[in-house]
């Protein structure tokens, strides 16, 4: 989040913080005249102005604001749609009766190899074989919850679907 968002989002300018997200500084700079620095700090005179504009358009700000989250679920409603394709493509490789064992079940050999290093190494940290505050470790550590985290959600569906957003 770009710094000069935070003292908008402080002051209750979220509208007007929305917008600088949406469609970026330079073009709320053009629409309510007033120069926003990089750090975010406003004088009394800035504040005073956009906390006005912000008045004045609420209902303009609002529908930009809808737009762009009408927008941020279309991207989500696609990203939903390229998991659901993966999952087809599983569907129909284990459903062949030309595939060979190795391919249907390549990815679920990879999935359980990653969950047992993951058990194994939490395991090793759980029972001091490993050194907790080693900071290559913990960051080897996290990224396989990440990584464990994404094998579970592709094999059982996220908690948000695709079903859910119609």
């Amino acid at each position: 989040m770009p710094p000069f968002l935070l003292p908008l989002l402080g002051q209750g300018l979220d509208l007007i913080a929305n917008f600088a997200l949406a469609k970026g500084k330079d073009e709320l700079e053009k629409l309510t005249g007033v120069k926003l620095s990089d750090d975010g700090k406003l004088s009394d005179t800035e504040l005073l102005a956009l906390k006005k504009y912000q008045m004045e358009h609420e209902e303009e700000l609002a529908r930009i604001a809808l737009d762009n989250n009408k927008l941020d679920l279309e991207l989500f409603k696609e990203e939903a749609k390229d998991r659901d394709s993966a999952r087809d493509r599983e569907i129909k490789i284990n459903e062949s009766a030309n595939a060979s064992w190795l391919s249907k079940n390549t990815s679920s050999i990879i999935a359980l190899v990653f969950v047992g290093v993951y058990l194994t190494l939490n395991f090793g940290l759980l029972s001091n074989y490993f050194n907790p505050k080693d900071v290559v470790f913990t960051t080897i550590i996290g990224n396989l919850t990440n990584i464990t985290m994404l094998i579970i959600g592709y094999y059982y569906g996220s908690s948000k679907t695709l079903k859910d957003m119609k």
